[in-house]
């Protein structure tokens, strides 16, 4: 049974509580790999912030279309956050990056979370602009039907089976706003998601507990229930 999830300086960059590295720590350890992606950030967010006189919308368009051509190559479901340094993202762990960005520029976001999606809100002075991370060159929707539009779309989202598989669909109906302390949870969570769909129950379900410390949930709950019982069947 497969669960389908479609869903700065140099100086430790925090992001309200949360860092680069809690972020990174998340996935496989890699010390000098931390290093250097930390020192590209840093040197994105200052190039960045060489070009805030530009008005806020252009701004973060800039902000948007820039750091996804600087981070954001190959699109692959439930990946680590560390493997951003190579390019690879999901919609989870590029907006864990966009949220350590825009707090180093001090731009108000929210990341809300759906049952299969993840997705970010900035709040502007002049309005609010949605960012479809997973989508490099029409994600940044500024119109305020359209951003109803696709919240209304992440909402109602079901998994997709593709083929030969079978798809987990959750009995909630998440639609809320999250903190960057529980995106660990969530970076946590997908990696227990991934490791159940390669059959290692195990690290699954340790993977969970983890996540548990930072975000409980009812697909935290649903999940822990869908591994006791696939222990049960195959042992």
């Amino acid at each position: 049974m497969k669960i389908c999830l479609v869903l700065v300086l140099v100086a430790n960059l925090v992001c309200k509580g949360q860092t680069l590295l809690g972020f990174w720590e998340t996935g496989t350890v890699d010390k000098a790999g931390f290093e250097a992606f930390e020192g590209r950030v840093a040197r994105h967010v200052n190039m960045l912030k060489d070009q805030r006189h530009k008005d806020d919308v252009q701004f973060l368009f800039q902000v948007y279309r820039k750091t996804s051509k600087a981070f954001f190559e190959q699109y692959q479901p439930l990946v680590e956050f560390n493997q951003l340094a190579d390019g690879v993202y999901d919609c989870l762990t590029a907006t864990a990056l966009y949220t350590v960005i825009l707090n180093e520029l001090n731009i108000p976001y929210r990341v809300y979370e759906t049952n299969y999606h993840i997705f970010l809100t900035v709040q502007l002075p002049s309005r609010e602009i949605l960012i479809e991370t997973t989508d490099r060159l029409t994600g940044f929707i500024t119109d305020e039907a359209e951003i109803n539009r696709i919240r209304t779309k992440y909402v109602r989202q079901a998994p997709v089976a593709r083929a030969n598989k079978t798809v987990f669909d959750y009995s909630g109906n998440l639609d809320q706003a999250v903190s960057d302390e529980q995106l660990n949870g969530l970076l946590l969570f997908n990696q227990a998601v991934k490791a159940y769909n390669d059959g290692s129950w195990k690290a699954s379900d340790d993977k969970l507990r983890q996540s548990e410390q930072y975000y409980q949930s009812a697909r935290t709950r649903e999940l822990r229930e869908l591994i006791q019982l696939t222990r049960t069947i195959v042992s």
